[in-house]
This record gives structure tokens, C-alpha cells and sequence, in this order.
């Protein structure tokens, strides 16, 4: 015979081999895992600090993550080998963060702060896109324009601030700047201990 209760909206579960009770999943038309008050369609985890103002029933899905460390998000792994991605906040600004591991190796490989900033090889960027590695042997990052027609383009700076004295781009090695371009076209070049100006 099969006994046991449950609650209503509660998805039922063999509790033993012969009785029903609750699992922790909750389905009122909107389904909760962990959770008997889900704010959209799949809310898995806890209750959402604000969920009136930062929620609506028509979310897909919504995660409460259960700590502050990235790993506690959501992990990817690819079939028949220990490699995979954590996505998830974490880091010590609260990114978005993106954590490889490989073989059991794990690093952060990308951020995105609440400011904006995005990093590739660092969890706490000062800029609005810094890429940081140590790199040997060869470049550190690459912008390779494919197209072979059509007036194609490579990098392009702007500065819109009128009479910035800024630097519109600049080559910064050993210590010093080794090449700038100034925002009226000015142009220097460090040659020995000192600059070469050329005027556009």
C-alpha cells in the first residue's frame, strides 16, 4: 500500500518505497526549485532581495545564487572530459564572471562589473575594457580586419572632448610611454631619453 501526504502545488516524491510526500520542486503555473514563492516562469534558489522591482512572472528564469563565489551560478561542462565554465557573481567588485576549469585547474577568464568595466584575464578591471595575461613569444592580442573589399577599416579612437590634453593612443613599455598620438594629431616617438615630435 502507498501512503503519505503532501502539500498542494508541490511536484510529489517517493520519500521510501512506499511513500508520497513533497519534493523540492513547487508549481503553481510558475515553477520553484527551492523556493514555494517563484517570481518567474523557473526560479531556482532563495528569495530575491527585491523581487517586486527586479522580477516579473513573464522571466524566464531566475537564479538566486546561495554565496558569493562564481561557482555557485551556473556550470557548463563538455561531454567526456573535466573542462567546463562557471557563469555566475563573484570576484572581488561582484562581476559577472566567467571561470574556466580545466582538469580541475580554475581561473577567472573574463569579468563584467556592475560599472561596466569589462576584463579579459582579470576579475577587478580599471577600465572600460582591460586585457591583462603574461604572454611570451608572441603578441598579446590581435585586431585582424578579414574583408578584402569594400574600404575597409582597423582600429579606430575617438575623442569627442574639445582642447583634451589627453592621449588619444599610446605605447607604454619598460616604465615610460614609448609612442604617443595626442588628440590634435600630434605624434611622439621616444628615441634614447628623448622625444621625436611629428606634427600631421
Amino acid at each position: 500500500a502507498v501512503d503519505g501526504s503532501g502539500t498542494a502545488n508541490y511536484v510529489t516524491k517517493w520519500t521510501d518505497g512506499d511513500t508520497i510526500g513533497n519534493s523540492s520542486i513547487f508549481d503553481n503555473g510558475s515553477v520553484g526549485i527551492a523556493t514555494n514563492d517563484p517570481k518567474s516562469r523557473l526560479d531556482i534558489g532563495g528569495s530575491f532581495s527585491d523581487a517586486a522591482s527586479d522580477l516579473n512572472a513573464t522571466n524566464g528564469l531566475a537564479i538566486k545564487q546561495a554565496s558569493t563565489d562564481s561557482r555557485y551560478g551556473i556550470y557548463l561542462e563538455r561531454a567526456g572530459e573535466r573542462r567546463g565554465y562557471y557563469i555566475g557573481m563573484g570576484g572581488p567588485v561582484d562581476s559577472l564572471t566567467f571561470e574556466r576549469n580545466n582538469v580541475g585547474t580554475k581561473a577567472d577568464v573574463m569579468s563584467l562589473t556592475r560599472d561596466g568595466y569589462v576584463g579579459i584575464g582579470t576579475n577587478n578591471p580599471a577600465y572600460k575594457l582591460e586585457v591583462k595575461a603574461s604572454v611570451t613569444g608572441n603578441w598579446l592580442s590581435s585586431i585582424y580586419n578579414t574583408a578584402t573589399s569594400g574600404n575597409s577599416g582597423g582600429l579606430l579612437v575617438r575623442m569627442d572632448e574639445p582642447g583634451s590634453t589627453g592621449k588619444a593612443l599610446g605605447v607604454y613599455a619598460n616604465g615610460g610611454y614609448k609612442f604617443t598620438v595626442e588628440p590634435d594629431g600630434e605624434t611622439q616617438i621616444l628615441s634614447g631619453s628623448a622625444y621625436t615630435t611629428h606634427l600631421n
